[in-house]
């Protein structure tokens, strides 16, 4: 890349993240025309809507038109509101719409402010403003698409504000399919909440309602033309439940698409990630093969390479959003978005020989997109699925250089992905390659060496991506800072600690393992319990507490949501003397979502008690009618995780010592020792446990 194109991509990008649109007027964007003869006029609200009377602004008209065909999609839009409090004039009192000037145009028909009955016309384009949404630069994501804005002035409490606008446009890239979703419910009461789609061309339909929506009505109008809608009077506002799966809709909703398939999806992007010419990637290709004899490890060295040379860059403007650059291109420039350096390591990897198609997944709904209606919507993230020697492996090219060979590199967790292929497109299920653990934590205390300075050795492994994460996070901000991180952190249970030995990082670059090692002293680390009248020091499996799901009771109308993929496990580690006692103990949860356990065992001989606390997620949810009993199995899990260790008190020889002084034959006093320590245990062991 030469110097002045450099200069001229930072100017670009500088203007961008400025929010300049251009130099343009907004009328180069923007008409003010009459509304189209397909939309339909909603009756005029009178009068005032009473279920939003306590509210800051009232939705009286909340009409959402669309036409599609076989090359428009037109989306028209009114709104009328009620402003009800100087919240909601402060709310309301600024406009905007967000377009892709690549493909649609903007046209707005009106735009009222009524006052005591008076209507006041506020349309006057050269109020308006233009500006460069961009909501995605951190992420390195340039989309183009703009946003009109206009703050209203002199606006006042009681005034309704009715405008209407019509976007026009579909991007070319995405063929002659359609996609469209209708919530019935809103977080606001709506007074007329109104849903049309005009279906012309004779595009097929297909409709799935979600969380009890209401079938809307369907009317052939011709031959090749069909309207559907749906009309709600009075609506009243939807409780959201909080932790709901990212795949599952907050309320009623209906999905209607024109795609019969998901391999019709498929068949659109298929023909973008043809592998390109040899002469491209000549170079690295050749290099590769003289470097490395297997196709394990060639497949390995091409993911590699992308990852390394060509850094992250989204210019996602009009169908640059859907369609990849050439792999000659993105060499040139050594910059791309997700597609763009997928078709570069598809065509590296055709030129070597080895089976590889792309596929697009959606990093957050994962499998559960599958289950909605096809749409090209969906998914938001495109890698490559390589075959070699019977086995498949998943390969981002976006991600930063990976740990691990073939065998042990991070293929994420998508559960199921749409493998592109011409004509032959399918939905296929992806095999798990997770780790036994992505983190698995030991805390050793010493409790004896230096009883009023306690020992403690933090151990973290990091395996698949978490080892990934930690390097990227050592090389990023240095390992002092990481040990600060880490010292900040458990200062929180411990004020007075203090690093005894420096953090040390530990590689194993080939099973992509990652370790963090640091020794603390805990000076003073003994509290005195005024009720027990002993010492006592506190230990709580944190990284496991961090992961596990929060009790949230169990009055729900959705889902609960979990995070995917989780693999913890975390052990308390205690060394100690003949003056400290435990019991072994476990506790398991296996849930259809999770699996929790805790397993205590006392080593007398070695004199170290364990207790290991492990956790992993089956899937990324609770199911409904499952909510209840898994949330109460969770509240006792959370009594009982974490303990305080009592300072030497309940051993075996102290309690002989004790009854010694009543002057009973050895044996009886050995006899009671043992039934006095079971029921000290027990006691103690149910006092100390902690939420």
């Amino acid at each position: 890349m030469n110097q002045v194109y450099c200069f001229v991509l930072v100017v670009l990008l500088t203007m961008m993240n400025l929010g300049i649109a251009n130099a343009q007027s907004v009328e180069d964007y923007v008409e003010v025309l009459p509304k189209a003869d397909w939309v339909e006029v909603q009756p005029e609200p009178v009068g005032n809507f009473e279920a939003a009377q306590r509210l800051k602004v009232a939705h009286r008209i909340s009409s959402l038109q669309d036409r599609v065909s076989f090359t428009e999609h037109d989306r028209y839009r009114r709104f009328a509101i009620d402003l009800l409090t100087s919240g909601g004039v402060e709310d309301k009192g600024t406009i905007s719409v967000e377009f892709d000037p690549e493909y649609q145009d903007l046209d707005f028909h009106h735009l009222n402010v009524v006052r005591d009955g008076v209507v006041q016309d506020r349309l006057d384009l050269t109020a308006f403003e233009l500006f460069r949404s961009e909501t995605e630069r951190e992420d390195l994501v340039y989309s183009g698409r703009l946003t009109l804005n206009i703050n209203l002035k002199n606006l006042k409490i009681g005034d309704r504000l009715d405008y209407a606008y019509t976007l026009s446009g579909k991007n070319p890239a995405l063929g002659q399919g359609f996609f469209s979703s209708w919530t019935q419910q809103y977080e606001s009461p709506q007074e007329r909440l109104y849903f049309s789609l005009r279906v012309e061309d004779g595009l097929p339909i297909h409709m799935m309602a979600h969380n009890g929506a209401e079938d809307p009505e369907s009317v052939q109008v011709s031959q090749d033309v069909k309207v559907i809608r749906y009309a709600g009077d009075n609506v009243p506002k939807y409780n959201w439940d909080d932790n709901i799966p990212n795949w599952q809709y907050g309320g009623r909703v209906i999905e209607i698409s024109s795609y019969d398939s998901w391999n019709d999806v498929g068949d659109i992007f298929a023909p973008y990630f043809l592998p390109g010419q040899r002469n491209a990637v000549k170079y690295v290709v050749d290099k590769i093969k003289a470097e490395n004899q297997t196709a394990e490890k060639q497949a390995r060295a091409a993911l590699d390479y992308v990852q390394r040379e060509i850094r992250y860059l989204g210019l996602e403007m009009g169908v640059g959003g859907y369609i990849p650059r050439s792999p000659e291109l993105v060499l040139e420039r050594r910059f791309g978005d997700c597609k763009d350096v997928t078709l570069l390591l598809l065509t590296i990897l055709h030129h070597l020989e080895i089976s590889a198609d792309a596929m697009l997944v959606d990093t957050d709904e994962l499998a559960g997109v599958f289950e909605y209606l096809p749409n090209h919507a969906a998914l938001n993230h495109v890698v490559v699925l390589a075959e070699i020697n019977g086995e498949t492996y998943i390969m981002d090219a976006t991600r930063d250089p990976q740990m691990g060979d073939i065998e042990h590199f991070s293929q994420g967790y998508y559960g199921k992905g749409l493998r592109l292929r011409e004509k032959g497109s399918e939905v296929v299920t992806l095999p798990n390659r997770l780790p036994e653990w992505l983190r698995d934590v030991t805390d050793q205390f010493d409790l004896v060496s230096d009883p009023d300075n306690v020992t403690f050795t933090n151990t973290m492994r990091y395996y698949d991506y978490s080892a990934d994460s930690t390097v990227d996070w050592v090389n990023e901000d240095g390992i002092a800072a990481v040990e600060k991180t880490i010292l900040d952190f458990f200062r929180d249970s411990y004020p007075t600690l203090e690093i005894s030995k420096p953090t040390e990082l530990h590689l194993d670059q080939d099973k992509a393992v990652a370790t963090l090692v640091t020794v603390f002293n805990i000076p003073n680390a003994w509290v005195f319990d005024e009720e027990d009248q002993t010492d006592t020091f506190l230990a709580y499996p944190d990284e496991v507490g961090a992961a596990f799901p929060e009790f949230d009771g169990a009055d729900r109308i959705t889902h609960y949501s979990l995070s995917y993929p989780q693999r913890v496990r975390q052990t308390l580690e205690f060394v100690v003397d003949d003056n400290y006692s435990f019991d072994d103990d476990a506790y398991k949860i296996d849930s259809e979502a999770f699996e929790y356990s805790e397993v205590d065992r006392w080593d007398s001989d070695a004199k170290i008690y364990r207790e290991v606390y492990s956790y992993r997620t089956k899937q990324d949810h609770i199911k409904l009618e499952n909510v209840k009993s898994v949330m109460a199995k969770i509240d006792k899990a959370n009594d009982r995780m974490g303990l305080y260790v009592y300072k030497g008190k309940y051993s075996l020889t102290g309690i002989s010592e004790i009854l010694g002084g009543f002057n009973l034959p050895a044996p009886l006093r050995g006899l009671m020792s043992l039934f006095l320590l079971l029921g000290l245990g027990l006691f103690i062991r149910w006092v100390s446990r902690r939420t």
